[in-house]
């Protein structure tokens, strides 16, 4: 389906026994055998034809998808920023909403410092988006081709930032 190699990843092949039970004894019923496999899909033009591929070998377990995107440093830094810009307007509006003028920053974190029942530090940025998941067979079989909307991927950041007043 033209994905490069450096674009798979499997684990390594799991062989166990399978089991089922009769009157409270277990009874062997054969093996079952798993692998999980990676796929870092590029064109996402691909996916519903992908996902076909998949159901039609009969998987039977899980088959879950997570949208990400390439150059998520990226957008979160740029996230960050906008977050630090916007900080400041909020800031100079408060300040002026009391009769004062705002000074220069003295302290910024990006971390989540403010919350009563966390005391770790944990960066308040990312890239999130929604993705599809646990895909049926039956629903996959509907059409040639399932449509596949990606959704909407939105970078968040979040900054505290402690201005002095003039």
């Amino acid at each position: 389906m033209g994905i490069k190699e450096r674009d798979i990843a499997t684990t390594a092949l799991r062989v166990n026994p399978s089991y089922t039970y009769e009157n409270n004894r277990q009874v062997p019923n054969g093996t079952t055998v798993s692998r999980q496999v990676d796929l870092h899909l590029r064109d996402l033009k691909k996916y519903p034809e992908i996902m076909k591929a998949f159901v039609e070998a009969e998987i039977s377990q899980t088959i879950s998808t997570q949208l990400l995107v390439a150059n998520e440093q990226e957008l979160a830094d740029e996230a960050l920023v906008k977050a630090l810009k916007d900080a400041q307007q909020r800031a100079q509006s408060l300040a002026e909403a009391q009769g004062s003028k705002l000074g220069k920053a003295h302290s910024i974190s990006e971390f989540l410092t403010r919350t009563d029942d966390n005391y770790k530090l944990q960066v308040s940025r990312g890239v999130v988006g929604e993705s599809a998941s646990g895909l049926q067979k039956d629903a996959m079989m509907r059409s040639r081709a399932e449509p596949f909307e990606p959704g909407v991927m939105e970078a968040r950041a979040q900054v505290y930032v402690v201005y002095l007043l003039k």
